[in-house]
């Protein structure tokens, strides 16, 4: 295996390369801190349990989710402006205040954890 290298894309072996890592910091020569691109998630692994991902195909991935998840939403809106035109009345909804206590700025922004080395 290539060496793993901080900055690097990867996926855990052992979890079926299901959530996409960057690897944040290498603790030793085994074991490494991961943070996770799609998910919110930070996590330890062993260096011989991780698979480099090619950037391209990770990008990919990413995109393929952000349009699984906008087609989803649309959907839902289509079904609920359906339902608002049946009952022909709009209700003034209160909505509750949301404090953000862990932040992340990749997250906050929606822009994505890779770098213009992962484009090349």
């Amino acid at each position: 295996m290539k060496k793993v290298k901080r900055g690097d894309i990867v996926g855990r072996i052992s979890y079926n390369k299901d959530v996409l890592f960057i690897v944040q910091r290498i603790i030793n020569e085994e074991v490494v801190i991961l943070k996770g691109i799609t998910v919110r998630i930070e996590a330890d692994a062993p260096i011989k349990d991780l698979e480099l991902i090619n950037p391209r195909d990770a990008i990919d991935s990413i995109r393929y989710l952000d349009y699984n998840l906008t087609t989803r939403l649309e959907k839902h809106k289509n079904k609920e402006d359906i339902k608002l035109r049946h009952k022909r009345k709009i209700k003034l909804e209160k909505t509750g205040k949301i404090l953000h206590l862990d932040g992340d700025s990749c997250l906050d922004n929606k822009t994505l954890p890779l770098t213009n080395k992962h484009l090349i």
